[in-house]
This record gives structure tokens, C-alpha cells and sequence, in this order.
């Protein structure tokens, strides 16, 4: 099976690169397709730009859903991934902790060839209260989140 290698994301001035191969994707229902069709031509697009710019905003979206959901798991779980963790980076999918490491790098690295594209929350494990985030996909390198005491 034939794929290309194109850049996927961008984080810490590295661009990482993934194998895939290009799938065909049909719309079914007629009226959205007409939909696509007279959107795409009011804007003077293609229809293929739309409905890519469509997915992707779709993706963003729930990425950030995804990410804010985690967040919130590592607030409540902070106690106890402190007792556990304590000066680590934790990676966090699905409200759970599916790695961890004292080097974010090698974390990053590990969590990467694991989930590929999929939203992971890489947080520090510190009894601060100011917290630096990163999250895998999407846009946002990093964040910095205040907690209230």
C-alpha cells in the first residue's frame, strides 16, 4: 500500500511527520451535497476546500472538548497523581494516566507514536499552584492555568 509522509503537527520547533494514505470520503445525502455545492460556489471555492475546512474546524472542536475534559481529570486526580508522580509529566487520555516521565520530550515522543493525532493532555506533576499544560493535536503548543486555592 502506497502513502505519503506529510507534516502532521508542529510543537516545540520540531515538525513531526506521519504515514497515511489518502481515503476517499462521500457525501451520501443530496441536500448536503447541494448545500456544499452552492456554498462552495457563493464563495468561490471548491467544494473539496469547504468540506476540508468544515472537518477540520469539526476536529478542532472536539479536540478542545477532549483537552478540556482532561484538564478537568487532572485537577481531580492532582492529589493522588502527586503522591504518584510527584515531579513528573503525566499523559492523560480519557480521564487516565496512560504515561508518564521525568522528560516531557521522551514523553511527548512515546505518546506521539501511541495516539497519533489524538487529543492527550501532558501536564508537570507539581504541588504548585500554577500549572504549565501542553496538549497533543490542534493549535496551542502550551497553557498556562491558574488554579484558586
Amino acid at each position: 500500500m502506497e502513502g505519503r509522509v506529510d507534516p502532521c503537527w508542529h510543537i516545540g520547533g520540531q515538525t513531526e511527520t506521519y504515514m497515511y494514505t489518502p481515503t476517499v470520503v462521500e457525501l451520501k445525502e443530496p441536500a448536503l451535497v447541494q448545500q456544499v455545492t452552492q456554498m462552495a460556489r457563493t464563495q468561490k471555492r471548491q467544494p473539496e476546500d469547504l468540506v476540508a475546512t468544515a472537518v477540520r474546524d469539526y476536529l478542532e472542536a472536539q479536540e478542545e472538548e477532549a483537552i478540556h475534559g482532561e484538564t478537568e481529570a487532572f485537577w481531580q486526580q492532582h492529589e493522588d497523581l502527586l503522591a504518584r508522580f510527584p515531579d513528573q509529566y503525566v499523559a492523560m487520555r480519557q480521564g487516565q494516566v496512560v504515561d508518564h516521565d521525568h522528560d516531557v520530550s521522551h514523553l511527548e515522543a512515546r505518546v506521539r507514536t501511541r495516539f497519533g493525532l489524538l487529543p492527550v493532555l501532558i501536564a508537570p506533576v507539581k504541588p504548585t499552584p500554577l500549572r504549565e499544560i501542553r496538549w497533543r493535536g490542534g493549535r496551542i503548543e502550551h497553557a498556562r492555568v491558574e488554579v484558586d486555592d
